[in-house]
C-alpha cells in the first residue's frame, strides 16, 4: 500500500520484490483511497495532499515524495514484474491438479492481462 507520508520509490520496490519472493499463487497491488470519515482521509486532509476531485467517486490523495504519475507506473510495474514472470505462469500451470485448474488459471490469466492492456500508460 502506498501510505502518504512515508512511501518512496525505494519502498515500493521492497513491497514488490517481496511479493515475488513469497512466490504465492496470486497477489493484487491497489491504490489506496482515501474516503471521508476514514484515518486515511484525516492523514492526507491533515498533510494537505487530498486531491480536488469527488471524494466519493474519486478519493484519491497525493504523496510527499512520489508524483501521481510515478506511483500510476509503478503500481502497473508491480502488476508487470509479479504476473509476467515466466517461472511464476508455468509454476501456476504445474500446481495446477487437473486440465479444469489450468484451464481456469489462464482465463484469469487472461483476465489480468487484458486489464493490464487497457490500463493507460503514465507518462
Amino acid at each position: 500500500m502506498a501510505w502518504p507520508d512515508n512511501t518512496t520509490y525505494a519502498s515500493i520496490k521492497r513491497t514488490i520484490d517481496f511479493a515475488i519472493e513469497l512466490d504465492g499463487e496470486f497477489a493484487e497491488f491497489i491504490l489506496a483511497r482515501c474516503f471521508p470519515g476514514t484515518i486515511l482521509y484525516d492523514i492526507c486532509k491533515d498533510l494537505g495532499i487530498l486531491v480536488e476531485k469527488d471524494p466519493i467517486l474519486e478519493p484519491e490523495f497525493g504523496h510527499l515524495y512520489l508524483s501521481e504519475c510515478e506511483i500510476k507506473r509503478l503500481h502497473r510495474e508491480c502488476f508487470k514484474k509479479f504476473h509476467f514472470r515466466a517461472r511464476y505462469i508455468v509454476s501456476l500451470l504445474v500446481r495446477a491438479k487437473n486440465p479444469k485448474t489450468a484451464v481456469n488459471y489462464a482465463i484469469a490469466g487472461f483476465g489480468k492481462l487484458r486489464t493490464f492492456m487497457r490500463t493507460r500508460h503514465p507518462k
